[in-house]
């Protein structure tokens, strides 16, 4: 599966319970195209470098 969102949107990761396995991979590949995503029922992650610039990304 991969993830895309439109420039300015943020990608949705669908729901996987605690300890999936699948979440890593698939939050990897989205990661490589997107500074930010979302986890379905969770919310939003942002990376930076440093911690100031994620701060700064964060929706």
């Amino acid at each position: 599966m991969t993830v895309t969102a439109p420039p300015g949107t943020l990608p949705l990761l669908p729901h996987h319970a605690p300890g999936d396995s699948a979440l890593a991979p698939l939050a990897e590949r989205t990661a490589r195209h997107h500074h930010a995503v979302l986890l379905a029922n969770h919310g939003p992650v942002v990376a930076g470098a440093p911690l100031e610039q994620a701060a700064a990304l964060a929706p």
